[in-house]
């Protein structure tokens, strides 16, 4: 393995590792889960499913694949995190959170789960 093969896949156990964690908002801060959620918010999951086929998240297509399950696994769990599970959000450390207490990456992973306009 190369050096870039090694920091990708040290990168992809650090995601899964944050995502078993519980540290959600974390992962919805790196930088695959922005251009993922940028993806989902340009061109909706065609451009996801196109991301995926080609493989541009990794190693390949199963690495990539698997980075877009764990965003969307992290999405999901914030989302649930926020509604109904809590802790909420602390606010106090998101410095760019809006008058509801929603930051702007948990209103792009709500986002990234509306489906026809429902939430």
């Amino acid at each position: 393995l190369g050096d870039a093969s090694i920091t990708e896949a040290t990168e992809k156990m650090e995601l899964w590792a944050m995502l078993l964690d519980g540290a959600y908002s974390e992962v919805l801060c790196t930088p695959a889960a922005t251009t993922l959620l940028e993806l989902v918010k340009t061109g909706g999951v065609e451009a996801v499913e196109h991301y995926v086929e080609a493989g541009d998240g990794g190693d390949g297509v199963a690495d990539t694949a698997a980075v877009v399950l764990c965003v969307g696994a992290a999405c999901l769990s914030r989302f649930v995190q926020l509604n109904w599970t809590g802790p909420p959000g602390d606010q106090a450390s998101d410095s760019d959170s809006s008058e509801d207490g929603f930051t702007d990456i948990d209103t792009a992973a709500l986002d990234s789960l509306e489906i026809e306009g429902e939430r």
